[in-house]
């Protein structure tokens, strides 16, 4: 058994989901067998990543 990633997921329909899976095929078929359109989708430490960049960017601008 493979080693589990956290994935962000968003879906159609507005539902987002923390979801950890093997693969990304993993995943499309988890999400496919419960009727979820996935809309987008990234690891959790890309998402968590970006995230420190934006803050990073923000504070950058609002600086004195």
């Amino acid at each position: 058994m493979g080693e589990l990633v956290e994935y962000l997921v968003l879906t159609k329909c507005g539902r987002r989901f923390a979801w950890s899976a093997q693969s990304l095929d993993t995943l499309f078929r988890d999400m496919q067998a419960r009727n979820y359109v996935v809309t987008y989708i990234t690891t959790m430490e890309e998402f968590n990543a970006m995230s420190e960049v934006e803050k990073v960017e923000v504070e950058f601008r609002y600086a004195a």
